[in-house]
């Protein structure tokens, strides 16, 4: 018995010390990047910077990693998870407690691949998933803003919450194999150019899916591209419901023309809807920039949503919502006002809410709404936009496209 013992751990102990030494290489090594041959580049040119600062803009990164009142890009915004508290961190050009020792490489791999300068793995509240499907030559051009456009601030960045061990970073990086997308984005040779570029930016630099795609146990996103039925088929965030953005008449955009996505996106508002929750800080800090962005980036969005590809009908109808909505409370909300009642409601029930338990406080807050929104100046209501009808701020340089409806008139003012 003594002998056979002797084999088995001549045998384990060796393996186990195998598999501990793999583990460790495996876990601490630094992820291959496309810039590690790249020599110093000099000083980047006044386009790149551009570039750069317009890539940022579709990227959205000021929207976490700032806090109100503090300066751009300094971190410091909390994030809940059901571990603790996380806190974004400073992304200024600070040798010390931003990104200002970071070479291109190193600020690649923690874009694509959530691996920091000192090797330690970031937390996917950071949608590195997403930013895998980025470019080489946007990546080039963000690190060239960070470096050259971003003022550097000396600011300590805040220690996670999460108790010990489950703020022990290594085991992500196995996460990273099962659930983390490797490759930029490739184009369909299938679809055309507007449809790949739109695909780019939803899949990729906007990460419409970090807030709009269902999480499994292990907090991944269910689906990560158009290929998926669960991409972009709506999720909680944050306490509020990011609501399906595929081409679903019932729960998703398929009532929505692309006119409507494009004047949602630039004005925050239309006809079916108005940004609320998280998709306020996309909308503030993004999608209404429209020198940058609204001539062509919003509209190939708009496109793609419309192209994506109808998700499996979710169970039921919103219409039983709608109808348990339809009528506020006896008194509550005045006469005059309850066409604007009606209104909201049937933009929430088309956008998620009123459903089982949160039901009263979606009630109560569109009743608290409905008392300070200004009354309509004319009988007629479109959608949210009670007060007047909103006013035409399409860059001149961009109404051609608005101008670009089948009957030659813009639907967008």
């Amino acid at each position: 018995m003594t002998n056979r013992l002797k084999k088995i751990f001549a045998v384990v102990i060796p393996a186990s010390a195998v598999l501990a030494a793999g583990t460790a290489w495996f876990v601490t090594r630094l992820p291959a990047s496309s810039f590690e041959k790249t020599g110093s580049q000099g000083e980047p040119s006044a386009q790149l910077v551009a570039r750069g600062e317009y890539v940022s803009r579709l990227t959205d990164c000021v929207a976490c990693h700032s806090v109100p009142g503090g300066a751009a890009y300094t971190g410091g915004l909390k994030m809940v998870t059901p571990m603790g508290a996380i806190f974004a961190t400073n992304i200024t050009p600070d040798r010390e407690t931003g990104i200002g020792a970071y070479t291109l490489a190193d600020f690649d791999r923690a874009l694509r691949s959530g691996v920091a300068k000192d090797g330690h793995r970031l937390y996917p509240a950071m949608p590195y998933p997403s930013y895998a499907k980025l470019s080489d030559d946007d990546v080039k051009a963000l690190y060239a803003y960070f470096m050259k456009g971003v003022p550097a601030v000396h600011q300590e960045n805040r220690e996670s919450t999460i108790p010990w061990p489950l703020n022990m970073r290594w085991p992500l990086a196995f996460w990273n194999v099962v659930f983390a997308p490797s490759d930029v984005y490739r184009p369909d040779t299938s679809k055309d150019a507007q449809w790949n570029r739109g695909a780019y930016l939803v899949e990729g630099a906007g990460h419409c899916g970090a807030c709009h795609t269902p999480r499994s146990l292990a907090f991944n996103e269910k689906g990560t591209d158009s290929h998926s039925a669960a991409f972009v088929s709506g999720a909680l965030i944050d306490g509020w419901f990011a609501p399906s953005l595929r081409n679903d008449a019932n729960t998703g955009l398929g009532r929505w023309s692309e006119d409507d996505i494009f004047r949602f996106l630039k004005t925050g508002r239309n006809e079916h809807a108005v940004v609320f929750g998280s998709m306020t800080e996309a909308f503030n800090n993004s999608t209404q920039f429209s020198r940058m962005m609204i001539c062509g980036q919003l509209r190939i969005i708009s496109s793609l949503c419309l192209a994506t590809r109808n998700m499996t009908e979710r169970r039921g109808s919103m219409s039983r919502h709608r109808l348990r909505l339809s009528n506020p409370p006896d008194g509550r909300v005045s006469r005059a006002r309850r066409p604007i009642w009606q209104s909201a409601v049937s933009v929430m029930a088309r956008m998620g809410a009123g459903r089982g338990s949160g039901f009263l406080r979606w009630q109560e807050q569109l009743r608290l709404w409905c008392r300070t929104v200004p009354l309509p100046s004319t009988s007629h209501s479109t959608g949210l936009a009670v007060s007047s009808r909103p006013v035409c701020r399409i860059p001149t340089e961009c109404r051609h496209i608005a101008s670009s409806s089948p009957t030659g008139k813009s639907q967008m003012c």
